[in-house]
């Protein structure tokens, strides 16, 4: 119950930011993204990057301001950088990438600045509402099935799972415990299996998608709304 409420009020947060500022913060993560290319590429040839991992190294780039009040409450008194909070960008576009044919030419800032214009959550303090995630795959052509909290079972699983080619998932890192935040990644279809991206434990792979999602962070995670995205 308490998951189902709060996705309903997640909504609430739901804005976009000064114009200005999207823009400074869109430069700004050009130069990163395009340093991180390069980076990726270098002695990389056999391995596939095409998925976006490891949240942490977008420390480099910005998504929304924080005040201080905010740093000091929810980033340890940090000012807030990407690697904080754009979880649910780097989860749209790992879905892209998974269901796009044209994911070579996928550019993350403008995916970035795409939601700092409509859905970004309290400037970005709390990421990306999933609503707003939702919307921008409809607006791109795609069809979408939602599965909330207690509606997330081994049979609804299973049903989307055949039905669907790619999700978003979106839980709390530790059941019904909001202060220890949400986390929101994208789960592709890769050789008959399951891959969850951007995770806590590496890239976690599972047959089906029920045991990947629900067994996330060693099963401990509360889930919010599960969402598969098809043409």
């Amino acid at each position: 119950m308490f998951e189902r409420v709060f996705y309903s009020i997640y909504g609430l947060f739901s804005g976009k930011l000064n114009s200005d500022l999207a823009g400074e913060q869109y430069t700004q993560n050009v130069l990163f993204w395009e340093n991180y290319k390069q980076e990726q590429t270098k002695g990389r040839k056999k391995k596939d990057t095409r998925y976006l991992e490891n949240q942490h190294r977008f420390g480099g780039m910005v998504y929304g301001k924080a005040n201080r009040l905010e740093q000091r409450l929810f980033f340890k008194g940090k000012a807030l950088t990407a690697a904080d909070n754009c979880c649910e960008v780097i989860a749209v576009y790992n879905v892209l990438q998974s269901l796009e044919e044209d994911r070579e030419d996928a550019d993350f800032p403008e995916l970035l600045r795409a939601f700092s214009g409509k859905g970004i959550a309290a400037k970005g303090v709390f990421g990306t509402t999933p609503q707003a995630m939702i919307a921008f795959m409809k607006e791109r052509g795609y069809e979408t099935a939602v599965l909330k909290a207690t509606g997330i079972t081994r049979a609804a699983c299973d049903r989307v799972e055949e039905e669907y080619a790619a999700f978003f998932y979106v839980c709390f890192n530790e059941k019904n415990r909001p202060w220890k935040m949400i986390h929101t990644m994208a789960v592709t279809k890769e050789n008959h299996a399951f891959v969850l991206h951007n995770d806590l434990e590496g890239s976690r792979v599972a047959d089906h998608l029920y045991d990947l999602i629900c067994g996330y962070n060693k099963g401990i995670n509360g889930p919010i709304v599960l969402v598969a995205v098809r043409r």
